[in-house]
Parts: structure tokens; sequence; C-alpha cells
């Protein structure tokens, strides 16, 4: 299984593109800074053959805390979500 997370990012950007490493890790976080204020104001991150980033609203609804078994209300808030593109998809099924 590979794992990527933002340092692996900046160290094959730099690695591949024969940049500085602060760089890359300046250009890495500037990406994720971008996506991560698109999605606070509501706006969606859409980027060809990967997929779309969005917000959605969930319902106010009753929960229950595991800890005391005491019914909670949970409030109206926004999930982030991810949809996969057709290719994204396409590419993960038909891996060999």
């Amino acid at each position: 299984m590979r794992y990527i997370n933002r340092d692996i990012l900046a160290k094959m950007i730099y690695r591949n593109k024969k940049i500085p490493k602060t760089t890359a890790e300046e250009i890495v976080k500037y990406i994720f800074d971008e996506f991560q204020k698109t999605l606070v104001e509501d706006g969606q991150i859409d980027i060809a053959k990967f997929g779309k980033f969005y917000c959605k609203d969930r319902s106010p609804r009753k929960g229950i805390n595991p800890n005391t078994g005491e019914e909670i209300f949970i409030g109206k808030r926004l999930t982030p979500k991810f949809k996969a593109s057709s290719a994204l998809t396409n590419a993960i099924n038909h891996r060999k």
C-alpha cells in the first residue's frame, strides 16, 4: 500500500522538478491552504480526471453520547465531501 502526506508530496515535487525543498514545501502548503480557504468560503474544488471537493449541509439530529448513553442534540453543520471523477474510479477499478 502506498501512502502520501504533505511531506512526501513536497519531496516528490522537489526531486522530480529539481527545485529547492523549501520551495516545494511552500507550494504544497499554498495549494492546501487555498483548498481549505475555498471550502471555508463554501466553494468547491474541481480537479479534472481526479474529482470534486465540496461541502454539504448536515441536518440537525439527535445522537447518543457513547460514554454516558445520554441523548444529545447535534446541530446543523457543513461536512466536507469528495466525489471521485469517472476517470479516477475507472483507473482504480482497472488497476493490475
